[in-house]
């Protein structure tokens, strides 16, 4: 069963501090890079074998935005992930919450589905 925790804040961290994200990222284990993204983001990504996540943060170290994805899993899966938790899908392609906002998105340079969010 996939499970996602996407709209958990304690999962997602959407909203906490850098310095909090990196701590528990480095406690679970996960590999840390941090560094500007091309468009002169600041993030922290975290992986394992089978996940990659991606934390984007303000000029004040708050994560503004959370980039998620697991190996081997369908756009399918997400949607189902996220309608599960309580999101609600609009005509412009995003899902709601009464918090935040999800995108699902195909990378095709990796060739997987992702799932984007942020603060509504």
């Amino acid at each position: 069963m996939l499970v996602i925790g996407l709209s958990a804040q304690s999962q997602n961290f959407v909203g906490y501090s850098f310095r909090d994200i990196k701590g528990e990222m480095d406690r679970k284990g996960y590999i840390i890079s941090e560094g500007y993204d091309n468009d002169g983001d600041y993030y922290l990504s975290a992986t394992t074998s089978t996940e990659y996540k991606v934390y984007y943060f303000t000029k004040n170290n708050i994560c503004a935005a959370y980039v998620y994805t697991l190996k081997n899993v369908t756009f399918s899966d997400y949607e189902q992930s996220l309608y599960k938790i309580g999101y609600t899908k609009y005509s412009n392609g995003k899902y709601y919450s009464d918090k935040y906002i999800a995108k699902i998105e195909y990378d095709s340079q990796f060739g997987c589905w992702y799932v984007s969010m942020g603060v509504k």
